[in-house]
């Protein structure tokens, strides 16, 4: 019999118990009998299949186990005594429930800012050592009772944001030629950010670097990156410790900035008054900038068109930065008036210069060189001083600080490309 034959007679043995296979020959051409004549002499093959009884197995039946310590010592090339076999342990994973509940009711009660309390690591980490210290000045009345004397800001300012603490040398090189720029572009402040992360020595040095070369210094505490997943409740301690140190060598002190500003923060009184209170101990006559910011908080409804003013700025603040008004179609009088009617009538209001339209240079571009974007942000300077603002505060990039593009940063100590 043929290799068919035997695949064909495979069939059938097949077919008698359920299965199922195709025929085919052993060069896997198709079978046919065009121009054959092929006589059907297959025979259905009857097999028997025997049927099968019940299987029972005899399995032992284990009444117990036993292994005493001889046994054990047998199996190893040391004795192990009873005290080093480790004891496994489960915790309740209820059991912190309580005191995280009373946490989050403290901070809630505390906090203005809600959104925060959920984001915030400090906060909703029962890990958190910092939330304790916290706790202690948003209860204190050295800090709930706290106003501060105002200070004038007198001097006009043209500040350009903004440099971090130069992670090394060729990031000081970078900072010292783009200030050196800037100066010559008629900038005479520069704003300084820092989350204590930094090396403080460092900070204090580039600090020093830019007053020697004639600029003045506004400093501001950022919390981290513009990121609600970066701390603003740091160590207060560390703050401190930064704070009296750049606070002498500062011009002013801006309260907010990146994870900080409004947008992403909402102060509370507390807060505030820590900030100004520990930085106005190492210098008393530091002047204070406050915020001003129209568009989405942590109190906006869940449209995403639901823009708001909200106003961080405590009494006697010595200026204020106005956020919101940066662009073409609202550097006026008018926006001023009715967008910021609570501190339109500030002696000392600062605005904060973005550009064309919001991330020109990266998420929405427009193409232009770096020339033609200094020069729509000049315009927009003096638009904004006749409408009313003392002082300006300008994005060296497009405000996205890299968000968008990594080489589209507003940190003076790297090259923006």
């Amino acid at each position: 019999m043929n290799k068919t034959t035997t695949t064909v007679t495979g069939i059938a043995l097949a077919a008698a118990i359920g299965s199922t296979v195709f025929l085919s020959t052993e060069d896997n051409t198709a079978v046919t009998n065009e121009g054959h004549n092929l006589t059907d002499d297959i025979a259905a093959v009857q097999v028997d299949i025997p049927e099968i009884e019940n299987i029972q197995l005899d399995i032992p039946k284990i009444t117990s186990l036993h292994v005493n310590q001889e046994q054990i010592t047998s199996l190893c090339d040391e004795e192990i005594s009873a005290q080093e076999i480790p004891v496994i342990t489960v915790s309740d994973p209820t059991a912190d429930i309580p005191r995280y509940a009373t946490i989050i009711g403290e901070q809630q009660m505390l906090l203005r800012d809600k959104r925060n309390i959920q984001h915030d690591p400090a906060l909703n980490s029962l890990a958190s050592t910092t939330w304790e210290a916290w706790k202690k000045i948003y209860q204190d009345p050295l800090y709930l009772d706290y106003i501060m004397e105002y200070k004038p800001l007198s001097v006009t300012l043209r500040i350009i944001n903004e440099v971090w603490c130069p992670k090394d040398h060729i990031q000081f090189k970078t900072m010292i030629q783009r200030l050196k720029e800037y100066r010559h572009w008629g900038y005479n402040a520069v704003l300084v950010c820092f989350d204590t992360s930094e090396k403080l020595m460092d900070l204090l040095c580039t600090v020093d670097y830019i007053k020697a070369s004639g600029m003045k210094v506004v400093i501001v505490y950022t919390g981290g990156r513009e990121d609600l997943h970066d701390s603003v409740f740091r160590d207060p301690a560390n703050i401190n410790r930064f704070l009296t140190q750049l606070a002498p060598r500062a011009d002013a002190l801006l309260l907010g900035w990146w994870r900080t500003s409004v947008h992403l923060f909402i102060p509370d009184a507390a807060y505030t008054n820590y900030i100004v209170k520990t930085a106005r101990t190492a210098n008393p006559d530091l002047p204070i900038i406050g915020q001003a910011y129209w568009g989405q908080t942590a109190e906006t409804g869940t449209d995403p068109n639901d823009f708001r003013t909200t106003v961080a700025c405590p009494e006697n603040a010595s200026a204020v930065l106005v956020m919101g008004m940066g662009y073409p179609g609202s550097a006026n009088r008018q926006t001023l008036n009715s967008l910021f009617s609570e501190i339109a009538s500030h002696p000392h209001k600062i605005a904060l210069v973005a550009g064309e339209r919001p991330y020109f240079d990266s998420h929405h571009s427009t193409n232009r060189t770096a020339s033609e974007n200094r020069k729509i942000k000049r315009s927009l300077e003096l638009r904004l001083l006749r409408a009313g603002f003392q002082s300006t505060m300008t994005f060296s990039g497009d405000g996205s600080n890299g968000g968008y593009d990594k080489n589209k940063t507003e940190n003076l100590c790297q090259e923006y490309q």
